[in-house]
Order: structure tokens, then sequence, then C-alpha cells
């Protein structure tokens, strides 16, 4: 069906020069874009997630809790507010030992005289990074990866095994066991530390490139399927309108056959969702990994297309999972992000040395002039 559409797509557009300094020129603006966010993550992850980052405010002298008991552990209240005064709310992460403290309300912390430490900072604290990362970080990428950061350095500081993150403005509830375990390898022979390391990395690859194959091999079967029920679909409706018959009962009979897909999409949902701890990054991912199938099933004129193009998309979007597996607390949607534009940057780039030609070249059999 792609090659039918393929073929059908109108090409006359494509022999203006308007069109072909457009698309060069979006090809180089899709390079900028995607080199700026690789550079952009780099240096915040360098900074915030393999760095100390704001961590030494929390671990600061005059910040740190008390010794406390078993009974009582404390909350510790991170805040970061507008730098100038405006109607912005200030963003408020809390942490605890114990994950029952973070549920309570304001009201019952004081009722239960449950203490609560509080650490304001403005958005142009220091610690925050340089003028452009604290402009994007306002602006753009928000501050909850660096206070989740920051809590779970705290947290190795103090050598505690418990540890749970509130995140206001989205309600959410992270565990700090799970996505930052303690693993004390500082003090290990140096054989054993890179024996530790590369057994982390590679079950981070090997549940990358699981995730991947499983989630293709279900997207390229649907669209399969998909598309042989178009086909089908349309051979029916050419018979029933010929024969001049009502075509309601073929497309009632499509529709309920299309209702099969629900639970297959539902079930990808489902099973990204165990590895995701994020909903709505899962549904991205299950949407730019349709996508990309319907650009690679699309581009069949050009046999570099149907050979690189794929390809790229698997190595950039792999590089994405490898990436989040690597570093579950580190900038999650940053890194989709940048895995997005360096996909949109492989697409304009076949397209538009590889099938565009194509199309010229066709246009020109068709009306030699």
């Amino acid at each position: 069906m792609a090659s039918m559409m393929a073929r059908s797509t109108p090409t006359v557009i494509f022999r203006s020069q308007i069109v072909r300094h457009s698309v060069t020129a979006l090809e180089l603006l899709a390079t900028l874009n995607a080199i700026a966010l690789f550079i952009t993550l780099c240096a915040l992850h360098v900074r915030f997630v393999r760095n100390t980052g704001c961590a030494s405010v929390l671990n600061d002298r005059d910040l740190a809790p008390d010794e406390l008991s078993d009974h009582e552990p404390p909350i510790i209240e991170f805040v970061i507010t507008p730098h100038l005064p405006c109607n912005l709310p200030a963003h408020t992460f809390r942490f605890s030992r114990e994950r029952g403290f973070l549920l309570l309300s304001d009201a019952s912390l004081a009722q239960f005289n449950i203490s609560v430490r509080h650490v304001s900072l403005t958005e142009h604290h220091k610690c925050l990074g340089d003028r452009v990362q604290r402009f994007l970080l306002a602006h753009f990428i928000g501050y909850d990866t660096i206070a989740v950061n920051a809590f779970a350095r705290m947290r190795r500081h103090t050598h505690h095994d418990n540890g749970y993150v509130f995140i206001s403005h989205s309600k959410r509830l992270l565990n700090l066991m799970h996505a930052d375990p303690i693993i004390s390898i500082d003090d290990l022979p140096l054989l054993y530390r890179i024996l530790v390391r590369a057994v982390w990395k590679a079950g981070a690859i090997l549940t990358a490139f699981f995730i991947m194959c499983t989630t293709a091999a279900l997207v390229h079967f649907s669209l399969k399927e998909v598309q042989l029920r178009m086909i089908n679909l349309t051979i029916d409706l050419q018979v029933v309108m010929r024969s001049h018959q009502s075509y309601g009962r073929v497309l009632i009979q499509y529709a309920i056959d299309a209702l099969v897909f629900v639970p297959i999409i539902a079930g990808m949902l489902f099973f990204l969702f165990e590895f995701f701890d994020d909903q709505a990054l899962a549904f991205s991912v299950l949407v730019i990994a349709w996508l990309c199938a319907f650009a690679a099933s699309g581009t069949t004129r050009h046999w570099m297309s149907r050979l690189y193009l794929p390809r790229l998309f698997f190595c950039y979007f792999g590089a994405f999972h490898v990436y989040f597996f690597s570093f579950p607390l580190g900038f999650s949607w940053l890194a989709f992000a940048t895995s997005i534009a360096f996909m949109v940057h492989a697409a304009l780039t076949v397209w538009n040395h590889c099938e565009l030609p194509v199309l010229r070249r066709e246009r020109n059999l068709q009306t030699p002039d």
C-alpha cells in the first residue's frame, strides 16, 4: 500500500527551485537543532547527573538535618522560587526516608509534630549553572531532574537505604531505591569497579535492545495488518459500488475487524508502562515508534532510503533507550527530544538527497520538455 501511495503522490511541485531550497533549509535547520539539543543534553548531564549539581546545597552543614531518631525522620523541602516577584508558583520537592510522611498534608504534619526543614533557592542560584543553563531550566526543561539528583546524592552521602521524593506540581512519588540503588564500589579494586560498571551497562543495553525489538515487531505486525485490511477494503468497496449495492455492510464489517487492534495497542502500552515510570513518556515512545514505521514504509523509491533510514531510526531511538536505562535519574525528556531531532534530520536528509531526485527524474520521464 505504501508503494501505491508513493506512486500516486503528485510530483509536479518537486520541480520548483523554491521547494528544493526549502527542503535544504529545513535539513540544515534540523541539523543545527539536533546538535544544539545534543550539546545541551551533554552539558546538563555532566553538571547535574554525573557531578554534584545542587547536592552541595543540601549537603551543606548549615542545611543538613540533625541527628534523627528512627521513629521521626524529618522531611526536607527543596523549593526553587522565581527570581523576580511574579504570579508563577515555586517548584517544590520533598524528600523523606519514609514514604508515608510525604503523603500527609501540611496540617497533618503540624498535628503530628513532624519537622520539615526548608531549603530555598532562587532561579539564579549559582548551583543551577550558567546563564544559558538557568534560562533553559526555567523556561523549557524544568527542575525535576535537578532536585531528584540532588536528593539522590544526599542520600548516598548520608548512607541511607530508604529515600522517597515527592514532586508537588506533578504529584509524583519517586522511590530512589529503585531509580538509584546504592552500590558502594569506591572501595573495591579497579578490576571489580570496571566489572560492576560493565555489568550495569550491559544490562541497560540488553534491556533497551529487548524493548526496541519487541516494540518494533509489534508495530511492524500491526502496520502490515492495517495495510492489508485497507487494500482489501478498497477492493471490496470498488466491487460493491460497481454493483450498485450498499457499502454500509462492508464498512461495518471492517470496522468490527479493526477492533482486534485495540487490545494489541493496549498491550503494547501496558508493556511499556512496566519499563517507563512516566506513562506520558511511554505513550510518546509508542507514538514515535509508529511514526518511524510509517516513515520507513513510505520511502520505497530509492534503495538507500530502504536500506539506511530504518537503521538510522533504530540507532537513534536505541540510543535514547540506552541512555534512559543507564541513567534512570537523567534528563529523559531532553534525551527523547534529542533522539527525535536526529531522526527528523535523518528523514529530511534521505528525502532531500534520495527521494526528491527520484521524483524529479520520474517527472521528467513523464513530461519530457
